[in-house]
């Protein structure tokens, strides 16, 4: 269970987002606006659904529609004291309104019977196979079976998905697969008043969703799963901007069993990571290093992957496992943090876990990014 479930700022941490928090509170723009009587968010499922999900907070209700497989259903939730959702007496989620939901669903699927990670996005207007051109990601396919995951990088040429290059990992089997997200010349709609791509490739018999968001994040439902997608760093370094403390839902899988399982994560500056379960279980300190600090990694990849890392008990890179199979890979997109693992624990079977949390700090994710980065520039040592 990401070895104890993927769930302590220094100081200066604390101090960037006070300042942060308290030049947010004396704007206009950014003066705590009273929260959405509901927010509207597109999912995609893990086990290969696309979802539109309604987030009623009058009512404390959420309503779901399953293009997939047709099923639909309002439900209650109830706020937890520490923000975390329970909704209809046994499924937990967690919502940054406005922003973004995570929820682990038990009735996914063909026979809406399948459990599985629902990650739900605001998506933005306007996307098209020419906001989609040119696009260098790095990526994460997160899975209800043929053990759970994959990470990669992609680019996407001129003409969205038909020219996408795509190079991933699977840890489960050891290696490592070029193609492309098309698969052949494929006709494109556009969906939902502009929020979304729909395309069905050759090989495949159901449609391929795409949305875009304010941050860069793409999400992309595949009959095969879920795609997340984030922009590539200009370098291969962490980014303080990132540090913080996070909250989100684990799907783990377990020989074939799955739960899924709250978690909180604190990162500091410096890249070192710490987590705790709902169980209190404690993860950490752990070091974030990068994957381009792997050569078989970058080797396999045919390319970097510039802001994706990998999880160590030791700064000392070159300490890494020569193989990569039983790493636990992280990435960030603006306020949000993806998480997946793969296990191979010999004659006990698999284990595979993946997940998204995002910043719990009130008022970060309304704050902009360079003013966030201004007050780092502050307090940071100059050289």
């Amino acid at each position: 269970m990401l070895r104890s479930s993927i769930g302590h700022s220094s100081l200066l941490l604390c101090c960037v987002f006070s300042l942060l928090v308290m030049s947010a509170c004396g704007s206009s723009s950014n003066s705590n606006p009273t929260p959405p009587s509901s927010d509207a968010y597109l999912a995609t499922a893990t086990v290969g659904d696309f979802i539109a999900i309604t987030i009623d907070h009058g009512t404390d209700t959420l309503s779901y529609v399953n293009h997939s497989n047709a099923d639909s259903d309002t439900v209650p939730f109830v706020v937890q004291p520490d923000g975390r959702l329970l909704i209809n007496g046994d499924t937990i989620g967690y919502e940054v309104s406005g922003f973004g939901v995570v929820v682990g669903m038990n009735n996914t699927g063909p026979g809406a019977s399948t459990p599985s990670l629902v990650i739900g996005v605001t998506p933005k207007p306007g996307i098209s196979t020419a906001t989609m051109s040119g696009r260098v990601v790095n990526i994460m396919q997160f899975r209800t079976d043929d053990a759970g995951i994959e990470v990669g990088h992609s680019a996407s040429g001129a003409d969205f998905p038909n020219t996408t290059a795509t190079h991933m990992y699977r840890p489960s089997t050891d290696d490592y697969d070029s193609g492309g997200l098309g698969g052949g010349a494929v006709v494109v709609t556009v969906g939902g008043g502009g929020t979304y791509l729909q395309f069905t490739a050759p090989s495949e018999t159901q449609p391929t969703y795409v949305a875009d968001t304010d941050s860069g994040m793409l999400f992309i439902d595949n009959p095969n799963g879920s795609f997340v997608a984030v922009a590539q760093a200009a370098g291969p370094a962490f980014d303080p901007l990132n540090a913080g403390t996070y909250r989100g839902v684990i799907y783990n899988n377990d020989n074939s069993t799955a739960s899924f399982e709250h978690t909180d994560i604190a990162i500091t500056i410096g890249g070192v990571l710490t987590s705790t379960g709902a169980s209190g279980a404690v993860f950490g300190p752990v070091y974030l290093i990068p994957v381009s600090q792997h050569a078989g990694l970058t080797t396999g990849l045919a390319g970097n992957m510039n802001g994706v890392f990998v999880l160590h008990d030791s700064a000392d890179a070159t300490t890494l496992p020569v193989n990569p199979q039983n790493f636990i890979y992280v990435m960030f997109a603006e306020n949000t943090m993806l998480i997946a693992h793969y296990e191979n624990k010999g004659v006990a079977g698999f284990e595979y876990a993946y997940g998204m949390a995002m910043r719990t700090m009130a008022g970060v994710v309304q704050i902009d990014r360079a003013q966030m980065k201004q007050a780092l520039s502050l307090l940071l040592p100059r050289h």
